[in-house]
């Protein structure tokens, strides 16, 4: 048994070693822009949202957005495409969703960078968890993404 115990062990101690977390905190405005309730209350929404963001790599921004909440049975579908735009004018675009079968996570889901400059291009590809909590139409969201030391001290580091 200790035979498999030690490779296994040294695995994820070497992951920790080379990976970290990349980690985005923001905050949104959401505004019901359409909404449509069916008879049976279900409903189908349009909504657009504005925010600011700040990240570990010292790096801060305005975040804006467009999506739908779905809620046409018990559990909502959430998806939104934007972007983010820092104080140093890189981008990134996303795609945030939350389907049904995310609901164990709680108000969470998957944020997935589908462009960028500068900086930010290196995070094409990357899908992230998130985690969100709202409170009178607005939103504070984390995103936590694992990724390697090396890329973390590049995005730290970046010079345009």
């Amino acid at each position: 048994m200790k035979l498999y115990f030690f490779p296994l062990l040294l695995f994820f101690w070497s992951y920790h070693l080379i990976s970290e977390d990349y980690i985005m905190e923001g905050f949104f405005k959401m505004n019901v822009t359409g909404n449509i309730i069916l008879d049976n209350n279900s409903s189908y929404k349009t909504i657009s949202l504005e925010g600011m963001w700040k990240d570990n790599v010292g790096q801060i921004g305005i975040f804006e957005a467009n999506g739908k909440v779905d809620k046409l049975d018990e559990i909502p579908d959430i998806e939104a495409v934007g972007y983010g735009k820092s104080e140093t004018n890189e981008k990134f675009w996303f795609i945030a969703k939350r389907n049904k079968r995310d609901i164990t996570v709680g108000g969470g889901g998957t944020l997935e960078y589908i462009d960028g400059t500068g900086r930010y291009k290196k995070l094409i590809g990357l899908k992230c968890p998130y985690v969100a909590r709202y409170m009178e139409g607005r939103n504070f969201h984390i995103s936590k993404c694992n990724i390697k030391k090396s890329l973390l001290q590049e995005l730290k580091n970046f010079k345009k």
